[in-house]
């Protein structure tokens, strides 16, 4: 090529998204010229187009205190169509915000700080743990104890099959489940009840996920599987990998998206699969083109040792998961991941504070 002349090639689409794993030279021998080596607060539509990302609304807790830090929150939708967001800070205290935004409002105080907070909603309660305290409920005016006998440090939080399930700050290998459609019974025989899952392996429980007829139990050494209807066909097994298993590394960055519950762990972004012919489940990397963030000595490996305070959140409106990361080594996540489940194509979104994330409607608009 002669000196000053540049080789060029066409692309028709960016679908493939983000591509770390494979050389810029490979790339460029691909015959679809359709991957991005750098693609930095991107999205995709579904034809491979790509343009800036949209704004964030972000909620922040300036009102309840200059240094507070909201560390769990959820879109509260009971039955009447009022909803609410229900926040929890780290200095122990629950507050409303207005799905249209504003101000938060104090519900509670006085509860443990430096916490995380889980929700669930089911009978119209919104069901609140923060694995320090125990566990509570929320009717849209009142924030009470949760009754029966839940565990004493509950969080996380799901509802399966019309049963409550919680894991547990103290018994840390120990879920729980309420009787058939009673929140509050944890007590009545063979309906109520509790397993422990590898106990003391050396990895404790960090987070559960509802899927398909069965509900995913997430230690940090790998994940399980729940199966049946009730506490008598009940059964838990380990999940058996086709690739190398590995659990999950936060309490708040697991999420069900597209048929598939989806992880974030040491490794990267897990996915599990259901295989219909045998009823397994099988696991893949959906983060594997973006590998090395968490490959060490890359030059974007993200903080490892902050990888517990990893969150992750799926939006069924536009079909994307983002997962917020730290890369700075101090202890905040300050990146979010952004995966297109319709592409499979990665984007990153620097410079986003991220300490609690979770999908909200707008009422005016409906989009979230």
């Amino acid at each position: 090529m002669a000196a000053g002349q540049l080789q060029s090639y066409s692309v028709f689409d960016f679908a493939r998204g983000l591509d770390l794993k494979t050389s810029p030279l490979k790339l460029a021998l691909l015959k679809a010229q359709n991957a991005l080596v750098r693609a930095f607060n991107a999205v995709y539509t579904a034809s491979g187009a790509v343009s800036k990302r949209w704004d964030l609304q972000a909620a922040t807790s300036s009102s309840l205190g200059a240094t507070v830090v909201i560390t769990g929150g959820v879109e509260y939708a009971p039955s009447t169509g009022t909803h609410v967001v229900v926040v929890g800070t780290n200095d122990g205290r629950l507050a409303t915000i207005s799905t249209s935004g504003g101000a938060p409002t104090q519900i509670l105080s006085g509860k443990t700080s430096s916490t995380k907070w889980y929700f669930a909603q089911y009978h119209d309660k919104l069901l609140i743990g923060n694995r320090a305290d125990a566990p509570l409920k929320f009717d849209g005016t009142t924030v009470g104890a949760l009754g029966g006998t839940p565990p004493a440090k509950g969080g996380p939080v799901a509802v399966h099959g019309n049963r409550v399930f919680w894991l547990d700050g103290t018994n840390t290998s120990t879920v729980t489940w309420s009787a058939l459609n009673a929140e509050e019974d944890y007590t009545t025989a063979t309906n109520a009840g509790a397993a422990e899952i590898s106990p003391q392996d050396g990895s404790a429980l960090r987070d559960l996920v509802p899927s398909l007829n069965e509900l995913v139990l997430l230690k940090e050494s790998r994940p399980y599987r729940l199966q049946g209807t009730a506490p008598t066909t009940f059964t838990i097994a380990n999940v058996v990998p086709t690739v190398g298993s590995v659990g999950a590394s936060s309490t708040q960055a697991a999420v069900f998206a597209v048929n598939q519950v989806r992880y974030a762990s040491l490794a990267g972004v897990v996915s599990l699969t259901g295989v219909q012919q045998f009823g397994d489940l099988r696991e893949a990397m959906d983060s594997d083109k973006i590998g090395p963030y968490w490959e060490p000595g890359s030059e974007v490996q993200l903080t490892m040792t902050s990888l517990a305070n990893a969150v992750m959140v799926y939006d069924p409106q536009w079909n994307r998961m983002y997962l917020a990361v730290d890369t700075d080594a101090d202890a905040k996540n300050d990146t979010v991941l952004v995966y297109d489940l319709a592409t499979k194509g990665w984007s990153v979104w620097d410079g986003v504070a991220v300490a609690s994330m979770w999908p909200v409607r707008n009422p005016t608009s409906g989009i979230t």
